[in-house]
């Protein structure tokens, strides 16, 4: 008999794999579906910023430093509201 290695059986390698099952954990607590959509192109953009800009892509390395790169580069050209939402959504995926 061989073993399957499901999705559930393998760790993240990636914060954006995590992101496929986040919307899950989010309807359980209710979140309405347009929250979650914003969350999620706001993770995606989180993580592909991480890839352009070689830094950790694996959920353990990402620090707050990233995050904060992240958002100072957002902030080059997006208003200052759009940085505090992409800010407060991030918070959600890391707590």
């Amino acid at each position: 008999m061989t073993e399957v290695n499901t999705r559930a059986d393998a760790p993240a390698d990636r914060l954006a794999d995590l992101l496929d099952d986040w919307p899950v954990h989010l309807r359980a607590r209710n979140v309405a579906t347009t929250t979650i959509d914003v969350y999620l192109i706001i993770g995606r953009s989180l993580c592909r910023f991480l890839a352009a800009h070689g830094m950790p892509e694996h959920p353990a390395g990402v620090t707050p430093e990233h995050i904060e790169h992240y958002l100072a580069d957002l902030g080059e050209h997006a208003a200052a509201s759009t940085v505090a939402k992409h800010y407060r959504s991030l918070q959600q995926l890391f707590k």
